[in-house]
This record gives C-alpha cells, structure tokens and sequence, in this order.
C-alpha cells in the first residue's frame, strides 16, 4: 500500500485488485486490512487511535504516510552525504595516479618522446566507482551505474566505432533515456508499477543468490563480487520499501 499511496497518502482501489496483487485470497485481504483499520493502544503512531489506515471513498488513505515521507527526506540527506564521501575518494585516487607534470617533448628534437607523450594522454577506462558517482550525481540508481560500466567496458569503452570522448556525457545520455523510460512507467497505472517492482526484486534476489552460490562456504569472495553483491542487497530494501515490506 505504501508503494500505491499517492502524495497524499491516499491508495485508490478494491479488495479484489489489491489481494491479487499482494497474492493473497480476497478474505484474506480483507482481514488484513480490518487488522490495519482497527485501533492500536501499541502503536507508535498515535493518530487515529494507532489505526494504520482508514477508509475513503475509492480506497484507503495511509495514516502515518507524512512520517514516512519525512523518512524519506531523511534517506535522501544520508545518500548525498554518501555521494560527497564517494567523490572525496576519487579526487584523492586521482592526485595519487597522476604523473609528476613533465616539460612538452620537442617533436622535432625527439620524435619518440612526442609519440610516448601522447600515448601517456590516452583516456583511461573509469573505475566502477568513478561511474557510480557521476550516476549518483546525475540521479541514477546503483544498479543503473552498474548496468552501464558493464556495457561499456564490454565493449572496450566504444561508442560506435569510436573510442568514448566523455564518460561524464555518456552517464547524462544514459539517465535521459533510463528517466524516459521511468516516465513511462509511472504513466501505467499504480497496480502494473508495483507488479514491475514485484519482479525486479525477484531478479535482484536471484542475482544475489546467483554470486553467493559461486562460491563454497568458507571461500573470499572477489572484491567485485562483494561489492556487487552489497549494491544489490541495498536496491533490494529500496524495492522493499517500495512494496510496503518489512526491511
């Protein structure tokens, strides 16, 4: 329900739609949402006398959806503080990797240094941890940075036929099209948006059992491996909020 709520807190629909998509029976719905509409003394959330929701015309309206929002607004602070931390590594890898500035070599004195200077020029591939922080800054979701260092550096860092001028440009392309296509996703309706939630989280739970089952018991994992395994468990308890779970 917290995953249908509108910015109101309001979830339009029916018993029948709402039990399919939590698969559950109808009369099953139904006593969950009698034990979510009755008074609670327990309840950490006193409005209502503790109710977690309460009927409105066309469906239900989330009792204490203004404290989950302000949840949120406090998630959105800790992942900026996250993105700053993230760039302050980067900044010091590359101070750390850049060479020592050397006098331009005379092309004509010493035609094998200028080749070797404009060899050392080439680009370098960025680090996973490079294009995570342009995709946080562009808005992308972790598993998006993900989804675009793998691309990319399966192909040499080609675009086309030719080698990738901005890894920057490339990641604000990217989040276009991925913010396109979230667009329209939110034009279907709130049902289909939480069934699609529904099934990214099962791919997300199978790629995550999928690297833990590569390795036995007492064997290290790969840094790669860890690090892919911890950016899928955090966009699992995204989706997981999304679908109202427990996280």
């Amino acid at each position: 329900m917290l995953a249908l709520a509108d910015k109101r807190g309001i979830v339009e629909g029916s018993v029948p739609g709402l039990a399919d998509l939590c698969r559950v029976s109808v009369e099953e719905c139904r006593e969950g949402l009698e034990k979510l509409k009755a008074p609670d003394p327990d309840s950490r959330t006193k409005d209502q006398g503790g109710r977690r929701i309460v009927e409105v015309e066309g469906g239900w309206q989330l009792v204490n959806h203004a404290k989950y929002r302000a949840k949120l607004n406090q998630d959105e602070r800790r992942e900026y503080l996250r993105i700053k931390k993230q760039e302050s590594r980067v900044n010091k890898r590359r101070e750390m990797s850049t060479p020592s500035t050397q006098p331009e070599a005379d092309p004509e004195a010493d035609p094998e240094a200028s080749k070797r200077s404009l060899k050392s020029q080439k680009q370098v591939p960025p680090s996973r941890e490079e294009v995570g922080l342009l995709a946080a800054k562009a808005g992308l979701p972790i598993e998006q940075a993900d989804a675009f260092w793998e691309f990319y550096d399966s192909k040499g860092w080609m675009v086309g036929k030719n080698k990738m001028v901005s890894v920057a440009s490339a990641v604000a392309g990217w989040a276009r099209r991925w913010r396109t296509e979230q667009q329209t996703r939110n034009d279907v309706s709130p049902t289909t948006l939480a069934i699609l939630h529904q099934k990214e989280l099962d791919e997300v739970v199978a790629k995550m059992k999928s690297i833990r089952g590569s390795y036995s018991e007492h064997q290290d994992w790969s840094e790669d491996d860890k690090a892919r395994w911890y950016k899928l468990k955090a966009r699992k308890d995204e989706l997981k909020k999304l679908l109202g779970m427990q996280v």
